[in-house]
């Protein structure tokens, strides 16, 4: 990386085109995140102390979903890769890793989700080689190009842990990014008080004879009664009048 980094500066002293020296800066810039150790970098140094002081399951998740920029708003998501990156944790602490160890496997095991299922869709074959790449990364002193923070031993465990975790699950994980959701948006109006039925129009087909309703035949037959009473006391009154002289 040297050499390219030194032929970039003198392409620039020597007024190269922008468009390559841009070029060059690009391909730098991926070797170097491709050789770059990263122990203290989602994790850095006092917030893996802190991580490690915390004595509950609550206080630990709460810290990695600051941590790992986690979002309550992703709903099923984030609970899955909050356990995911709390399951990592354990581990480390099982093994008793100390900062350095923690926070770079933590990272290791984020950049293993988010290049194989989040970034991109990536195959199982393609998973294991990032895999392998972070271990190498990570357990031989060959600066610049990689750093020896994990023994041999350890990075069998690692390898192992891995597997049956995050390897055997891995179609699950792509699952969840696969799915896709179906939003039916209903428009209801609200109104303050309720509407005013349309008015049914009215026609003479629609009228009724009440003598047909036998709903009404008891309120007829008392009006009958009523009126032919009232005859008869009209025709007696009436008769009276006639024979009186």
């Amino acid at each position: 990386m040297e050499p390219l980094r030194m032929a970039i500066e003198r392409g620039r002293e020597a007024g190269l085109e922008r468009s390559e020296i841009d070029n060059a800066a690009r391909i730098l810039n991926d070797l170097e995140l491709r050789t770059q150790a990263v122990a203290f970098t989602d994790v850095p140094r006092s917030d893996i102390l802190k991580l490690q002081a915390c004595v509950s399951r609550d206080e630990i998740v709460e810290c990695l979903y600051t941590l790992m920029k986690l979002k309550a708003k992703d709903g099923f998501r984030a609970e899955v890769l909050a356990e995911y990156h709390f399951q990592n944790f354990m581990f480390c602490q099982k093994q008793g890793y100390g900062p350095e160890k923690a926070s770079a496997l933590l990272s290791m095991m984020r950049i293993l989700h988010a290049q194989t299922v989040i970034d991109k869709t990536a195959d199982l074959d393609e998973a294991k080689s990032l895999l392998e790449d972070l271990l190498a990364r990570h357990s031989r002193q060959l600066p610049p190009f990689s750093v020896g923070i994990f023994s041999a031993a350890e990075v069998a465990l690692i390898r192992a842990y891995a597997t049956r975790t995050f390897l055997r699950h891995f179609k699950m994980f792509q699952f969840m990014y696969q799915q896709t959701k179906d939003v039916v948006v209903c428009e209801v109006p609200s109104r303050a008080t309720s509407q005013i039925p349309r008015l049914a129009p009215l026609h003479t087909n629609f009228e009724l004879n009440p003598l047909e309703v036998p709903q009404l035949q008891e309120f007829l037959r008392s009006e009958a009664l009523e009126e032919a009473a009232d005859q008869e006391a009209e025709d007696v009154r009436l008769d009276s009048c006639a024979k009186s002289p």
